[in-house]
Order: structure tokens, then sequence, then C-alpha cells
């Protein structure tokens, strides 16, 4: 049996024979399977981002194309200026189904005889299945008005876990919009708290809305915001 002790030359021959391997070991069982998994993890993310993309778009997009094909059907009236009081419940009942909800308000605007009263909502509700009652509550709502600028988002609770994706069939809905009241001065009593486009005559205007007289209102969350609204402007 040969039993001699390498010299010098050999053993470092050795050496990078054995550094080669343990190379080749490493990319081959080690770098190379998990740089895959790695490609292969994000490009079933970015699929499903994209899924998630064009559910909510189609979804948006059915919702507006059915608002428009009922328009010309509503039977909801154009109320007489001042109808915010009316309105402001409307809203809130409508809404109180949300998990959270908050308005904002712009001062209603007249041209002519017609009036805009444009308010901007943002919802959180518990699925997309309550977000659509709520915006198709809202569309038949007895007071004429138009919605627009509709926004539905997926809320991801389980940012951490790379295996649930969230969408709009199993996560809570985050939404937004802007819905446009239209009132008629025709017959109307007052005219405080009116804006009024540049076609229409000046010198018709009212004190403003933080003068009007919101005494016999029954008051809520919704009318209170839009009172402190106006008298800061």
């Amino acid at each position: 049996m040969l039993n001699r002790e390498f010299d010098r030359k050999e053993k470092i021959v050795m050496l990078l024979i054995a550094i080669l391997l343990l190379g080749f070991f490493y990319f081959w069982m080690v770098k190379e399977p998990v740089a895959h998994r790695i490609a292969a993890s994000d490009t079933t993310d970015l699929e499903n981002q994209i899924q998630v993309e064009q559910q909510k778009n189609s979804r948006i997009k059915q919702m507006e194309q059915e608002m428009n094909q009922n328009e010309t059907a509503s039977t909801a009236v154009v109320a007489t200026y001042d109808n915010f009081k009316q309105e402001s419940i409307e809203l809130n009942r409508i809404f109180a189904e949300a998990v959270s909800y908050s308005f904002s308000f712009e001062k209603p605007v007249a041209s002519g005889e017609t009036v805009r009263r444009n308010i901007g909502i943002s919802f959180t509700a518990a699925d997309y299945a309550s977000a659509r009652r709520m915006i198709d509550a809202l569309h038949n709502d007895p007071y004429r008005c138009l919605i627009h600028d509709v926004s539905l988002a997926a809320i991801d609770h389980n940012s951490s876990d790379t295996d649930a994706v969230a969408n709009l069939q199993n996560s809570q809905v985050s939404g937004s919009l802007t819905v446009t009241f239209y009132e008629t001065l025709h017959d109307a009593a007052t005219r405080e708290g009116l804006e009024y486009d540049k076609s229409t005559d000046q010198n018709t205007k009212g004190p403003g809305l933080a003068g009007a007289d919101f005494s016999n209102l029954q008051r809520s969350d919704l009318e209170t915001a839009a009172e402190s609204f106006a008298a800061s402007h």
C-alpha cells in the first residue's frame, strides 16, 4: 500500500481541486436553484398585481356603464335650493354601512337657475359587495345627482405574507368618489351661501353660507362639518 507524504506542490494542486469542486457544488446546488425560485416568485407577484388591477378596472368600468345606462330611466327629482339638509341625511344613511367614511364639501355654485353642489366622499367598505351597494344606493338617491371620479382599491392587511394577495374579492375596499347634487333656484326661498359662475349676474349674490341660518336643522356630523368648512372660506 502506497504510504508517502505529499509534497508541497501536490498539496497545493489538491487544495485548488477541492476549492473548484466546492465552487461547482455551491453554484449548481445552491445559487442556481435559489435564483430560479426568486425569479419565479417575482413573476408570480407581478402577475397577481396585474390581475388585481385588471379586476379593479373591470369592475369600475362595469359600474360606470350600468350607471350611464340607467341615467335616462332616473326618477330622481331636482330639489329646490337649499336642499342641503335632506341630501346630508341621505349621505349619512347610505354610508352608515361603511367601516369608516368622511366627506369634503365645496360651496354650491349657481349657473342660471341650476345649482351644483359637489361633495367628495372617501370610505372604507368591508368588501367589494358592500362598496357596490353603497355606490348603487347613491346612484338611486331620490335627489338628482351625478357620480364621477370613482376609485376603488383593495386594502392589503397581510403585506408581510407573500402568499396572500389583496384583491377586491377577499379584502376590505378603500373607495373615493365625487357626487354632484343638482338643485334649482326656481321658487327658492333663499339664495344665501351660493357662489356664481362667471356667466351669472354677480348682483344677485347672497351673503354666503357662513351667514345662513341653520338653527332649525337636525344636526349631524356631515352638517356640522359642512358649516365649519363654509365658515372658514
